[in-house]
């Protein structure tokens, strides 16, 4: 007997672009079956489930491999499969790219129609529905901006998928939303994954939430489709595996003309004071569009960044995302590093040793988050920041990136180029808590080290002090 072609199969798609609907049409297929979500950060298949035929989520966290091989154990003769998206565990999206016993589906759906569901889903938290008389309306205000970033990074994944595919030699089977109504597509799909049967029709168990036209569900419609015509090529990912930064994040000063690009989870109010005491106007939010024209005018713009040791901004980091008691708290994150990596937030105001051990904790965190060795996301607030300026050299380069102990000789510098006497001393706190002076020690700052090496190593930083 002749060895099947494929093991498994994963379909490789964002929300809102049906994939739900797939997945259940799939399903009716006698030698077919997928498993859900299979790899979500927080449950294993379905929301609320944390176990499959007897592997819990620290099992997974552990080694996800495992995951796959006891569900084509379990299989019952069918090809199993699953969904994953863009947040879900890195490690096996990169194992599935490049294997080539595992079938890949790609699902795509026109952006702008899978933004706008997004956002009435979220606004109606109702994410499936199954019967019409449960239905929830509602209008979405447009904002350019927030589309313009969900164009970019949903390009920029879309374009790390084909390059993994081209660089291993393997191909896929292309579906978009409008496929999922073909029986003859969904046929040819079947027959792609080795077990070919032909239907004439499906059980519809998924209503299309939203099919009214989009002037309906959009209540500024007009304003959107303007803004649409200045989004252009521009907002579009290149094909690399380093952040794609958008225009809208980057902070331009029009007298001097100067670009100032933050380094996600940085201090960035230094950089703005300093910018504002030059007694111009201070640009943000701007599209790609309005950026070129902007560099066009500006008869030779200066671009900045500004790079913070690695302990202080992991430091910061950890008391605003996962220290915080607030609603800036991580609290899918917080919830996995407390199940599975021993994290502990005190109840009460954490003592000096509480936030030492857990900011410990997080650091040995981040030395396997940052290497892809865990299922959950690397934060743009704490990833490395030469992989910020590599992201950046690809569409702004910069040509002054300054380290936060030169801030104030190097504003100085810098203002004097436009022939201006102004400059700024002294660098933002860490931003709560206890400061970092009280309870650092050399093991810190090797956590550290192990966790950032190429920041220490590219942009030139030596041990902490405190200044």
């Amino acid at each position: 007997m002749s060895r099947p072609k494929f093991r498994y199969f994963a379909i490789f798609g964002t929300m809102r672009t049906g994939s739900n609907l797939l997945e259940r049409q799939i399903n009716q297929y006698d030698g077919l079956i997928c498993h859900g979500e299979m790899f979500n950060p927080g449950f294993i298949g379905a929301s609320g489930v944390d176990r499959f035929e007897g592997l819990h989520l620290s099992d997974r966290e552990r080694d996800p491999m495992a995951l796959i091989e006891r569900m084509i154990a379990t299989s019952d003769g069918k090809l199993p499969g699953f969904r994953i998206f863009q947040g879900h565990d890195q490690r096996v999206e990169a194992a599935a790219l490049a294997a080539d016993d595992c079938a890949k589906i790609i699902l795509r759906r026109d952006p702008l129609d899978s933004f706008v569901s997004l956002g009435i889903a979220r606004k109606t938290d109702q994410w499936i529905l199954g019967n019409a008389t449960t239905k929830r309306s509602a209008t979405i205000t447009f904002n350019a901006g927030e589309y313009e970033s969900y164009l970019t990074e949903l390009e920029a994944y879309y374009a790390r998928i084909r390059r993994a595919l081209q660089s291993a030699g393997q191909t896929a089977f292309e579906l978009r939303y409008e496929d999922l109504k073909s029986p003859e597509v969904m046929n040819g799909l079947s027959a792609f994954l080795g077990h070919p049967e032909e239907r004439r029709d499906f059980k519809e168990p998924i209503k299309r939430q939203n099919p009214e036209p989009m002037s309906e569900k959009v209540e500024n419609y007009p304003e959107m489709m303007a803004a649409l015509g200045n989004i252009g090529a521009g907002a579009t990912a290149p094909a690399r595996a380093v952040p794609t930064i958008g225009a809208r994040e980057l902070i331009l000063c029009d007298a001097p003309p100067i670009l100032f690009a933050p380094v996600p989870g940085t201090a960035r109010n230094p950089v703005m004071s300093w910018l504002k005491d030059f007694g111009g106007s201070l640009l943000r939010d701007l599209n790609q569009k309005e950026l070129g024209n902007w560099l066009d005018q500006s008869g030779g713009a200066v671009s900045i960044s500004l790079v913070e040791h690695p302990l202080t901004r992991a430091y910061r980091v950890f008391q605003k995302r996962i220290f915080a008691k607030d609603g800036n708290r991580y609290g899918v994150i917080v919830d996995r590093l407390t199940a599975h990596y021993g994290l502990n937030i005190p109840d009460e105001d954490p003592t000096l040793d509480e936030t030492q051990a857990a900011f410990e904790t997080f650091l040995e965190f981040l030395k396997v988050n940052l290497a892809g060795q865990t299922s959950l996301r690397i934060d743009p607030e704490w990833d490395l920041q030469t992989r910020f300026l590599e992201g950046m050299s690809a569409t702004h380069p910069i040509a002054h990136v300054i380290r936060d102990r030169d801030f104030p000789r190097r504003s100085q510098q810098i203002a004097a180029l436009f022939g201006r006497d102004v400059g700024r001393g002294g660098m933002a706190s860490h931003g709560g808590g206890h400061p970092l002076a009280k309870f650092y020690t050399p093991r810190l700052e090797k956590l550290c080290r192990d966790a950032y090496r190429l920041d220490y190593r590219h942009l030139g930083f030596g041990a902490w002090k405190d200044d």
